[in-house]
C-alpha cells in the first residue's frame, strides 16, 4: 500500500511540473510579445481576481515614438506594477526590458526616495505631478531622475498611471562642476583680497621697520656726536662699535685699528694689570664694579686718564655691553694742580671744556668761565646765591640729598644727571661728577658739569619712537589675526552651506583689515607729528565698528563726543571682539552718558562673562584665558590707549549674565 501511494504522488508531481512549465512558457511568451509590441493587453491576477489591462490607442506610430524617446516611459497600476516600459527606462536601470515589465516600480527606487514615490502615486487623480528622486540600477548605481506622473485610464480603470522618467545624471554632474568652478572663483577672489591685505601689512611693517631703523640711526648718530667716548663690546671684550671721541682718545684712525691694537699697548702697566684682574672676575662671574678709572698712553706718548661706566644693553637685538669713557685728564690735572700750586690749577681750571666749580657751605665759591656760559649768569651772580636755586625744582631734593650724604663721607656714584634753569628760562639737562676736596682748610666739593641736553633729547625721542612702533605693531598683529580668523571661518562655512552672507562677512572683514592698515598708517603720521587729540562722535564710531558684526544684535543709547585719535575704532573693536569671540555673546548694548567734562561709555554683552579671579588681570600684556584665547594683547592695547587719552577702563558683571566694559574718557561739557 505504501509503495502504491508513493507512485501516485510522483505522477502528481510530474503533472504539476509540466503544468507549471507550460504556464512559465506562456508568461515568457506574453512578456516577449508585450515588449515587442505584438499585443496590446495583459491579464494580471490581483486581490479581486484576474483583470484584463489594455493600452488604449496603442497604435504602431505612437509605440515607435515612445520606444525611441530620450526619456523613460512606463505605465503602471495604482499598486506600482509596471504594465509597460520603453527601452530607455530599461537602459536607465541597466536591466533587460523583460525583467522590468511586470516588476513593481518600488523595486527600482532608492530607499531614501520611497516616500517621494509614494506621494507621487497617491496625490489627487486630476493632478500631474513632478518630483526629483533617486532610482537604483540593477548594479546598485544611483540614478538621479525627474519623474512626471499622471492618470491613464486603461479599460475603464481610472487608477492606472503613466510615468515619464528623465535621467538627471549629466545635469547633476554639470551643476556640481559649475558650483565647484563658482566656489573656486569666489575663493580665488577672496584669496586675492587677503593677499593684497597681507601685502599691505608687509609694506607697512617694512615702513615701520624703516622708521625704527632711522630712529636707531638717530640714536647711533647721537652716540657719534656724544662728548663722551662710547664703545660697544661683546661679553668676550670684542669691540663692535666705537665713536669718534674714543678713537681720538686712543689716537686711532679707525675702529679696525682700535680692535687690532693690543690692550697691553694702550694701557699703562698699572691699568693693564687692573684690566686683567677685572677680566678674570668677569669670567668667574664675580662682582665687578660698573664704574672705575683707567689710564692709557696715546701713540704720541701722552698720558690720558679716563673714568669708565659699563652697563649691559641690547645692540642689534643681542646682549652686549655699553662702555662710556669720560676723559678726566683735566680733572686729574686740576686735582694735581690743587695739590701742587693753586696758580697752575687756575690755568687748567679756566681752560677746561667742562663747567668746573667748587661748592662750599651750599654756595659756589670758585668757578671757571664755562660755568657762567652754561648757567647764563655772571660769576658774581652765581656766587651770591645758593647753587640750589639754579636747579630745577623737581630735582632739588635729589641733588640736596646727594650733596649732604657726600659731605658726610658716604660712598655715592660720582656721576648723575639733573636739570638746571638757564637765565633765559630754558631748561638744560646736565651731568654732574663731584668729588670731595679740601678748599682753604674746609671740606668742599669739586664739581664737573657737562651739558647733555642734546643726548637726553635723542634718547627720549628714540624711546618714544620705539614705544609707538611697538604699539602700532601690536594693534596690527592682534586685529589682523582676528579678522583673518573670521575670514577663514566664513570661507570654510561657505564651502559647506553656500550662504551668500558668509562671503559678504568675509569681504567685509577684508575691507576692515585694509581700513585698519590705513588707519594705522595715519596713526603713525599722527604720532610722528605729535598733534593734539581731537573730538570724535563716540556713537558714530561704534556704529561704524558694528558694521563688521552683522550677526550681532546691538543697541546704542545716548550720545557724546570724546577726545581721541584714530586708534579709538580699534579700542571699540577689541572690546566687541572679546565679547563675541571669547564671551560667545550675540547681543551688545551700549549706553553713553555725559558727566561734566567726562563721557562714560558702558558696553554690555550677554555672553558667558569674565570670572572674578581674572578680572584684575585681563588688561595685562600677553594674559590669555579660555579655549579661544589669541595673543593676549587686545585688552592691553585698550587699557594703554584709553589711558593715553587721559581716561580709564574697568570691567564689571552684567545682569543676568555677561560682562560690562566701562570706559571713562575726556569729552566736552
Amino acid at each position: 500500500m505504501l509503495k502504491k501511494s508513493t507512485s501516485r504522488t510522483q505522477k502528481q508531481l510530474v503533472a504539476e511540473n509540466e503544468d507549471l512549465r507550460a504556464r512559465l512558457d506562456e508568461a515568457e511568451e506574453t512578456l516577449r510579445a508585450i515588449g515587442s509590441g505584438e499585443v496590446d493587453a495583459l491579464v494580471v491576477s490581483g486581490v479581486d481576481g484576474e483583470q484584463l489591462f489594455t493600452l488604449k490607442g496603442a497604435d504602431h506610430s505612437y509605440r515607435i515614438l515612445i520606444e525611441n524617446m530620450g526619456e523613460g516611459a512606463l505605465t503602471l497600476t495604482a499598486e506600482g506594477v509596471i504594465l509597460y516600459a520603453n527601452r530607455r527606462f530599461a537602459e536607465m536601470l541597466k536591466t533587460p526590458l523583460e525583467k522590468v515589465i511586470g516588476s513593481t516600480i518600488h523595486t527600482w527606487v532608492a530607499p531614501d526616495s520611497q516616500q517621494i514615490l509614494q506621494s507621487l502615486l497617491i496625490k489627487g487623480a486630476d493632478e500631474k505631478r513632478r518630483e526629483q528622486l533617486v532610482l537604483t540600477a540593477s548594479d546598485g548605481t544611483p540614478v538621479p531622475a525627474s519623474l512626471s506622473v499622471g492618470n491613464l485610464p486603461i479599460n475603464e480603470m481610472p487608477d492606472c498611471l503613466f510615468l515619464v522618467a528623465t535621467d538627471l545624471t549629466e545635469q547633476k554632474r554639470s551643476d556640481a562642476i559649475a558650483a565647484s568652478e563658482k566656489l573656486a572663483q569666489e575663493l580665488l577672489a577672496a584669496s586675492n583680497q587677503s593677499r593684497l591685505a597681507l601685502q599691505s601689512v608687509i609694506e607697512d611693517q617694512k615702513r615701520a621697520e624703516e622708521s625704527q631703523r632711522q630712529s636707531e640711526e638717530n640714536f647711533r648718530r647721537s652716540l657719534d656726536d656724544c662728548p663722551l667716548g662710547v664703545r660697544i663690546v661683546t661679553a668676550e671684550g670684542e669691540t663692535i662699535y666705537a665713536n669718534r671721541v674714543i678713537l681720538d682718545i686712543n689716537s686711532c684712525n679707525s675702529l679696525e685699528e682700535l680692535k687690532t691694537t693690543p690692550a697691553e699697548n694702550r694701557y699703562t702697566p698699572e691699568s693693564f694689570a687692573e684690566h686683567q684682574i677685572r677680566k678674570e672676575k668677569r669670567k668667574r662671574g664675580d662682582y665687578d664694579p660698573s664704574e672705575y678709572d683707567i689710564s692709557i698712553v696715546r701713540k704720541d706718548g701722552e698720558l690720558r686718564h679716563l673714568q669708565v661706566f659699563r652697563k649691559e644693553v641690547l645692540w642689534d637685538g643681542e646682549r652686549q655691553f655699553q662702555v662710556l669713557y669720560n676723559d678726566i685728564t683735566d680733572r686729574k690735572r686740576v686735582e694735581e694742580a690743587l695739590r701742587e700750586s693753586e696758580e697752575n690749577y687756575r690755568n687748567l681750571f679756566e681752560n677746561a671744556n667742562q663747567a668746573i666749580f667748587v661748592v662750599q657751605d651750599d654756595k659756589v665759591v670758585f668757578l671757571n668761565p664755562v660755568s657762567t656760559m652754561m648757567i647764563g649768569y655772571s660769576g658774581e651772580e652765581i656766587m651770591a646765591r645758593p647753587f640750589i636755586e639754579f636747579i630745577h625744582p623737581d630735582d632739588r631734593d635729589m641733588v640736596i640729598d646727594r650733596y649732604i650724604r657726600r659731605m658726610k663721607g658716604e660712598e655715592l656714584p660720582h656721576l648723575y644727571s639733573f636739570r638746571i634753569i638757564h637765565r633765559d628760562g630754558n631748561i638744560r639737562w646736565v651731568e654732574l661728577n663731584a668729588v670731595l676736596i679740601n678748599w682753604k682748610g674746609k671740606t668742599a666739593t669739586l664739581n664737573f658739569l657737562t651739558d647733555i641736553t642734546d643726548r637726553r633729547k635723542a634718547e627720549e625721542e628714540l624711546k618714544i619712537s620705539r614705544e609707538h612702533v611697538a604699539m602700532i605693531n601690536k594693534i596690527l598683529r592682534h586685529d589682523l589675526i582676528n579678522d583673518l580668523s573670521v575670514i577663514r571661518s566664513a570661507l570654510r562655512l561657505y564651502g559647506e552651506t553656500r550662504e551668500e552672507r558668509l562671503l559678504k562677512e568675509a569681504s567685509g572683514r577684508v575691507g576692515k583689515s585694509v581700513d585698519l592698515i590705513r588707519s594705522m598708517k595715519e596713526l603713525e603720521i599722527f604720532i610722528s607729528s605729535r598733534r593734539d587729540l581731537k573730538l570724535y562722535n563716540i556713537g558714530s564710531t561704534i556704529k561704524e565698528v558694528m558694521k563688521s558684526y552683522s550677526s550681532i544684535r546691538f543697541t546704542i543709547e545716548g550720545k557724546g563726543q570724546v577726545l581721541a585719535d584714530e586708534a579709538l575704532s580699534s579700542v571699540i573693536d577689541n572690546i566687541i571682539a572679546n565679547a563675541t569671540i571669547h564671551g560667545k555673546a550675540d547681543r551688545v548694548e551700549i549706553k553713553i552718558e555725559k558727566a561734566r567734562d567726562m563721557c562714560e561709555i558702558r558696553i554690555a554683552d550677554n555672553g558667558i562673562g569674565i570670572p572674578d579671579e581674572i578680572k584684575g588681570r585681563i588688561f595685562e600684556e600677553n594674559f590669555v584665558f579660555g579655549e579661544d584665547a589669541h595673543t593676549g594683547v587686545g585688552l592691553h592695547i585698550v587699557k594703554n590707549t584709553i589711558e593715553n587719552y587721559g581716561g580709564s577702563v574697568r570691567v564689571e558683571d552684567n545682569t543676568p549674565k555677561g560682562a560690562v566694559f566701562v570706559l571713562k574718557m575726556k569729552g566736552v561739557k
